[in-house]
């Protein structure tokens, strides 16, 4: 086999599909690398690093960089600004940690390129991505039939945060939706059918699970990413299968809405503290100051960032102590910490992302039209959470290998 064949996105092997499958896995489940934040004081880091170029040595066969442009860009354009934000707060610690922290995931993500690249690649990350929504949901349910709304305490414990298994849910729904939509499998009608109306019930599975997570932007971020999926119809010029779908769902809405209510009491009284962001003691306040909080520190510093994670450390009187929390927005955090090149990658994967869907969309597969669908709940989800490592390495990853087959 010449080796311009070994690169062609119709060349995967076993060992490429176990490698995306293993990590896709550990990163959907929540799987975080011990140490992260001492990394001197644990040598599991320097492991991981090592095993991380073990494999990029192993699947270097693949790799063809002019197939990366955007995922080697953004990168660039991200350690460019850590570079230039870390001049301002010199610490061999942090240069350190940073330097690991963006190699490890940059050499995995390079090499899940080529594989991603491949609808073998692309099934197993789909596949991956379902089995572990199925799995979270599995312990959702458990959890809620035993603790009812104390659920999320145990969901926003130590190992887990219910923001990003709510994420899970939203991608595996929203995928179950175009499944729904699209999912024109050449069986029989009646199978066929059946398949559909199955992927269209997951898809409202997946919603009320996301809404059991008690995660406010989860929620959010699912019917965002099922609602766009069934205005894809519009754009496919399939008005009136729009307004019959959107019908459905707005009666189902209306008449669970009343029933939920009254059993989970709390979940709605925390929704209902985004009408009241005056009140100090709710957590949307609490989002609130830290947005301005990173907006003020943006103003001052536009160009070079504060620097990696700095932010925790400057205190702002009006929280107190929970002043020291994340920014709980990926734009702002690249923006605030590594400076107008950090979040610089951020508007032009969404600009590139936006253009795809323009000018691909009606062409696409209905394995293509999936991944290119679970770019919207993700892309809203960062407004409300800082999302980085191995997820958002897949993302990149993820969007190099649609670039490159649509």
């Amino acid at each position: 086999m010449s080796l311009n064949n070994r690169i062609q996105p119709s060349s995967g092997s076993l060992g490429q599909y176990l490698v995306l499958f293993i990590f896709a896995f550990l990163t959907f489940l929540q799987w975080s690398p011990p140490g992260l934040y001492s990394v001197l004081s644990s040598f599991r880091w320097y492991f991981m690093l090592t095993v991380a170029v073990f494999i990029f040595i192993l699947q270097s066969k693949y790799i063809k960089i002019s197939n990366a442009w955007f995922y080697i860009f953004f990168n660039i354009m991200l350690w460019l600004g850590t570079l230039l934000s870390l001049s301002r707060t010199p610490s061999p610690d942090t240069v350190l940690y940073i330097v690991v922290s963006l190699v490890f995931p940059f050499l995995l993500g390079l090499v899940f390129i080529p594989t991603l690249s491949i609808e073998k690649g692309k099934l197993v990350w789909i596949g991956t991505l379902i089995l572990a929504a199925i799995l979270w949901g599995a312990t959702i349910l458990t959890l809620w039939l035993q603790q009812g709304e104390n659920i999320r305490h145990t969901l926003a414990g130590k190992d887990m945060d219910h923001n990003m298994i709510s994420l899970c849910l939203a991608i595996a729904a929203t995928a179950s939706m175009m499944i729904a939509l699209y999912g024109d499998f050449a069986i029989r009608n009646s199978l066929r059918n059946l398949l559909k109306l199955f992927a269209f019930l997951a898809a409202f599975g997946f919603w009320i699970l996301s809404f059991l997570t008690y995660s406010r932007s989860g929620f959010i971020i699912t019917t965002a990413g099922i609602f766009f999926g069934i205005f894809t119809l519009v754009f496919n010029k399939q008005v009136k299968k729009f307004i019959l779908i959107l019908f459905v769902l707005l009666m189902i809405f209306f008449v669970i809405t009343p029933i939920v209510q009254i059993s989970n009491p709390i979940w709605f009284s925390k929704f209902d503290e985004v009408s009241r962001l005056g009140d100090s003691n709710t957590s949307v306040y609490v989002r609130t100051v830290l947005v301005n909080k990173a907006w003020r520190l943006i103003q001052e510093n536009p160009i070079i960032g504060i620097g990696p994670e700095v932010f925790r450390t400057v205190y702002s009187p009006d929280i107190g102590q929970q002043s020291f929390y994340m920014v709980h927005n990926t734009y702002l955090a690249a923006w605030v910490e590594k400076g107008i090149l950090g979040v610089a990658g951020f508007v032009v994967w969404a600009l590139l992302w936006a253009k795809l869907f323009v000018t691909k969309w009606r062409n696409l597969n209905l394995i293509n039209r999936i991944l290119m669908s679970a770019f919207v709940p993700f892309f809203v989800m960062l407004f409300f959470l800082d999302i980085g490592g191995l997820f958002l390495i897949f993302m990149l990853a993820l969007f190099s290998g649609l670039q490159q087959t649509v």
